[in-house]
């Protein structure tokens, strides 16, 4: 099987008219009657950098050796809603880690505004990070739901609503194993079905405070994917990205478009993953990196990160067949 898309990784400088690691003048891959072109944006690590980020976290290395400023939700968001009007038919991922761990600016209002922000931002859905959890189960429902800290009431706003968007992990479960939350979420663009998947770290319990998240408890990456890849297989979803909070480091330092990934759990997760999924966005290790692995079946597909704080937006323009519904 042969994936029709293109793929990039999009600097957040801090001037939307600074030159990008690749061109982004052309829009998602052109269709015709029998196709659809959807353009996936994915974004991770925000990690509440409600303004520009300082220090290493506020630049990015280009292919060159040079360093480009970047980074935050002005630049991210502005440089989204760019992206969004290329292509006719887009969606917004987040890889997870939108909180915890947080900027002051974020971390002082309990990270309330980093959830209007990505609530203003609409975007589609988002894996669940091991940050998200930081504060235990019982606050990141409330950030899902909404409603005033038990601690400090409501710091940012008296009607505090939660996110509007949802928040996943195909592999989390309550101790019991019922799932804790979605395991995936479908969107149509177009008439056609687009699945997302969403996983966490399978070591989340060891890398978070156990106390509050007692009551978890998070499986394999792959057997998860897998698992949840053949559900929508069965229901005539034939399109679908997995949002991955793993992620690599490059051997090599490289630009946002080189790969330089040798080895790595996200690496190891892609090579094992279903034929089944089409795109994999990772998060986690704050490294870029744009690279094409075989999947079980051998066919390349794509695996990508896009640093942290804003910095970079990775992008996918895919075409689906409208009989087949595969990309």
């Amino acid at each position: 099987m042969t994936r029709r898309m293109t793929r990039t990784c999009a600097v957040l400088a801090t001037t939307l008219l600074a030159t990008t690691a690749t061109s982004l003048s052309a829009v998602a891959t052109a269709e015709s009657q029998d196709t659809v072109s959807v353009r996936l944006l994915a974004f991770n690590d925000l990690h509440g950098s409600l303004r520009p980020p300082e220090g290493v976290r506020s630049e990015i290395r280009q292919a060159d050796g040079s360093l480009t400023p970047a980074g935050g939700a002005a630049y991210l968001a502005a440089y989204v809603t760019q992206l969004r009007s290329q292509a006719t038919n887009s969606l917004l991922y987040s890889v997870g880690d939108n909180w915890g761990s947080s900027a002051l600016e974020s971390a002082m209002f309990n990270d309330e505004p980093t959830v209007e922000l990505l609530n203003r931002m609409k975007i589609d859905a988002s894996a669940i990070g091991n940050h998200e959890l930081d504060k235990g189960l019982a606050e990141f429902r409330r950030m899902q739901s909404g409603g005033c800290s038990a601690v400090d009431a409501c710091t940012f706003s008296p009607s505090f609503g939660g996110a509007n968007f949802p928040l996943m992990a195909a592999n989390m479960t309550y101790t019991n194993g019922t799932p804790a939350t979605l395991p995936f979420t479908v969107n149509m663009v177009d008439g056609i079905p687009l699945g997302v998947i969403a996983i966490s770290p399978a070591n989340t319990s060891q890398i978070v405070t156990p106390g509050g998240i007692a009551d978890l408890q998070f499986g394999d990456e792959v057997e998860a994917i897998n698992r949840t890849a053949d559900v929508l297989d069965f229901f005539g979803v034939k399109a679908i990205t997995v949002l991955l909070h793993r992620g690599d480091e490059p051997a090599v330092e490289g630009g946002p478009n080189d790969c330089n990934v040798e080895s790595g759990p996200a690496r190891d997760i892609a090579l094992r993953a279903s034929p089944k999924v089409d795109v994999i966005f990772t998060a986690d290790s704050h490294q870029q990196y744009n690279c094409e692995f075989p999947d079980p079946a051998g066919n390349p597909r794509v695996v990508m990160q896009g640093a942290s704080h804003g910095r970079i937006v990775s992008v996918a323009d895919v075409t689906i067949d409208r009989n087949t519904r595969e990309v």
